[in-house]
């Protein structure tokens, strides 16, 4: 029987789960497998299970990424984005959009890190590769090295990123499509603020239509993330509120308001709405036109603070600097007065 300290690397292979071992093992076992990438093979087996073992060690581990980093391991993964092997390919940008995600403090500079080190460009060429378990890995990576990161946002985008995943957003597999929109709604916002650039260029690239109607999607997760994707595109941006609001995709958020099972979905329709409605008189309109009063203030009924939350903000951007809205709100009813704009008496 083995002791609690010794690390297997096929255990590492084969689990998903943050393993609870020594900071010595998980040294040496990083130091292994780095040699298995470093060394190659005659088989492409030892060195994509090598890939996959730093993958999974990677996922949402903070101190096994920092431990991986300075090992040394973020170059060779990288030069396995150009191998012979699909696998090998595949497991490695998923190592390396592990290696980048998380929201310890140290996020940003393991996101840099990569992003320094070359991964961008060969990522981006995964994108239109035949093969959808490389096209969604790839998307993955770049939403992960993305994520709140100004400076990954702008060379992705250089990157020539931005075309093809709007491309994925008509991909035959759903994972495909749910990284691409996930990937293009990353590439805009960052700690509350807009990329104003990356925003018109998804939209000069057609994504807010296609975008619109993967908010039908039969696969949830797709039509919850094309919300949030919207949600961010449509932050901030009047020409980007605009052409949602005129186009089939307000109703459509709508829907996922009203007959949605999925809480998320709903949570991310809601944000949309309020990113739509933000400072855009023309929207606020548009959205009541819609129907789509009366579903957020149904949500206010709901036991899931996160659920009020964002479906009182959005009511709150409606009703901003827009009176009749305020009445129209009033008078729907079980409407938490705290959360809407002040009213100021007349002088």
């Amino acid at each position: 029987m083995r002791g609690r300290g010794h690390l297997d690397l096929f255990d590492l292979h084969q689990s998903r789960q943050v393993l609870l071992v020594s900071k010595a093992a998980l040294a040496t076992a990083i130091l292994r497998l780095l040699q298995l990438l470093l060394l190659g093979s005659d088989s492409s087996v030892p060195t994509k299970a090598a890939a996959s073992a730093i993958r999974n060690l990677a996922a949402n581990h903070n101190a096994a990424q920092l431990s991986i980093a300075k090992a040394g391991a973020i170059t060779p993964l990288i030069n396995l984005l150009t191998h012979s092997d699909q696998g090998v390919q595949a497991q490695a940008a998923a190592a390396l959009g592990n290696l980048a995600g998380d929201s310890s403090e140290n996020h940003f500079d393991k996101q840099m890190m990569i992003a320094q080190a070359g991964a961008v460009p060969p990522l981006v060429q995964l994108l239109e590769r035949a093969s959808p378990e490389l096209r969604e890995a790839g998307a993955s990576a770049l939403r992960m090295l993305a994520t709140n990161n100004a400076d990954n946002q702008v060379a992705v985008a250089h990157a020539g990123a931005i075309r093809p995943l709007v491309r994925l957003l008509y991909d035959e597999m759903a994972s495909v499509r749910e990284e691409a929109a996930a990937a293009l709604g990353n590439l805009v916002f960052y700690n509350d603020e807009t990329n104003a650039g990356n925003q018109a260029a998804i939209a000069e690239a057609g994504a807010l239509p296609r975008l619109g109607a993967l908010l039908q999607d039969k696969a949830a997760a797709v039509a919850e993330t094309a919300a949030g994707a919207l949600r961010n595109l449509a932050a901030q941006n009047a020409a980007n509120q605009d052409s949602v609001c005129q186009s089939d995709a307000l109703r459509s958020l709508v829907g996922l308001l009203k007959e949605s099972r999925e809480p998320k979905a709903q949570v991310e329709a809601a944000g949309a709405i309020h990113n739509l409605a933000a400072g855009n008189t023309r929207c606020q309109g548009k959205i009541v036109e819609a129907g789509g009063l009366q579903p957020l203030v149904s949500l206010l009924k709901e036991e899931a603070p996160r659920m009020r939350e964002v479906a009182a903000g959005a009511l709150w951007a409606l009703a901003r600097d827009n009176p009749e809205l305020q009445k129209a709100i009033d008078r729907s009813g079980n409407i938490y007065a705290e959360h809407l704009p002040k009213r100021h008496p007349k002088n």
